[in-house]
C-alpha cells in the first residue's frame, strides 16, 4: 500500500488516532525484511519518541511520490523493492537507521507496554510518551 490511495487512507487514520505508522517489506506472502520503517508524515501527530533526519524525511517523501505515480499509471508499484532498498540503506539515505525498527522483547525496554520496537541504528527503544 506504500504510495497508493489505501496507504494514504491508512496514514490519515493513524494521524486521526495518534498512532505511529510503520511500513514492512512484505512480498508474495512473505516478509522480506524483519525491520519496520517509521512513516515520517504520521510521526509528528504521535507521542512516539523517534527522531528522524531531514535527509530520511526527504527521501521518504520523494519515494512516496514516485510510488504514487506508479500506482496511478499502472495500478501497481513494481519499483517497491528498489524503493525499500534505497530507504533502508544508510549510505543512500543517511538517518535510515533511526527510522528502522526491530521488534522488541519484554526485556529490551523499561516501558515495554508503550514501545513499538528498537531502532536499528542504536538499539534505543521507540516508545510513546507515558500517559499521565
Amino acid at each position: 500500500y506504500f504510495g497508493n490511495v489505501t496507504g494514504s487512507d491508512l496514514r490519515t487514520w493513524c494521524i486521526n488516532h495518534k498512532w505511529a505508522l510503520v511500513w514492512v517489506n512484505f512480498q508474495s506472502g512473505a516478509c522480506k525484511d524483519p525491520r519496520r520503517m517509521v512513516d515520517p508524515v504520521v510521526l509528528p501527530s504521535t507521542t512516539l519518541k523517534v527522531t528522524l533526519s531531514p535527509t530520511y524525511v526527504s527521501a521518504f517523501s520523494t519515494l512516496w511520490t514516485q510510488a504514487s505515480a506508479n500506482w496511478a499509471a499502472s495500478r501497481i508499484n513494481l519499483a517497491n523493492m528498489t524503493q525499500w532498498d534505497t530507504l533502508v540503506n544508510e549510505s543512500l539515505t543517511p538517518g535510515a537507521g533511526d527510522a528502522l525498527l526491530w521488534s522488541s522483547s519484554a526485556h529490551d525496554c523499561v516501558d515495554y507496554d508503550n514501545c513499538i520496537g528498537v531502532t536499528h541504528s542504536e538499539g534505543t527503544c521507540a516508545c510513546y510518551a507515558a500517559a499521565e
